[in-house]
């Protein structure tokens, strides 16, 4: 039991990876047995041919999504800091006609103008916060991703790496599962 448990613990990090792979094999099967002929029978070389062609059908246009979903959340960090370098706050928070904040309130001008001036000095605080908060949290974010893209390619050769097995010794497998299985055979 111990053993067992501790098995489980070590494949636990890996089991969807594994069940991804074993549904993708069982549903390219028939791809496999079509090279499994056509290589008269080399199960190592159909095998290898077929996973081949699943990582380029399928997961290779997943990799490509991924980086240039990296590339873009790095794009957002660089034009998000370019954009917070370039804003004037003293411009945002000066009350003139043109200014947004100005020009939206309409009939409390008045009202708020003697609250921005005496709070200018806290707000122009706030909107540098939050303005720095923003490039932190995009910077976060695409951090995020590009470590998502490294575990991703382990997991796309960890996919690899199954399905040749599953291929080559799938049917060998599902006979013994079925040699323990308590569902009968028929």
């Amino acid at each position: 039991i111990f053993v067992g448990w501790n098995l489980v613990e070590v494949i636990r990090p890996f089991l969807m990876v594994i069940l991804f792979s074993v549904v993708v094999s069982s549903v390219t099967y028939p791809i496999y047995e079509y090279f499994s002929k056509v290589f008269k029978k080399k199960d190592r070389l159909a095998s290898l041919v077929t996973c081949l062609v699943v990582i380029f059908a399928i997961l290779i246009p997943l990799l490509i999504f991924l980086l240039i979903l990296a590339r873009q959340a790095v794009d957002l960090y660089v034009m998000t800091n370019d954009f917070i370098g370039k804003i004037d706050f003293n411009t945002i928070l000066s009350w003139q006609p043109g200014n947004f904040f100005y020009d939206i309130l309409g009939d409390y001008r008045n009202q708020i103008h003697d609250l921005v001036r005496e709070n200018a000095q806290n707000l122009t605080q706030s909107l540098a916060d939050l303005a720095k908060y923003i490039s932190t949290y995009a910077a976060s974010i695409s951090a995020k991703v590009l470590t998502s893209l490294g575990i991703t390619l382990f997991n796309l050769f960890l996919v690899f790496f199954t399905l040749y097995f599953l291929y080559k010794d799938g049917d060998k497998l599902v006979k013994k599962l079925m040699l323990v299985s308590p569902i009968p055979l028929k």
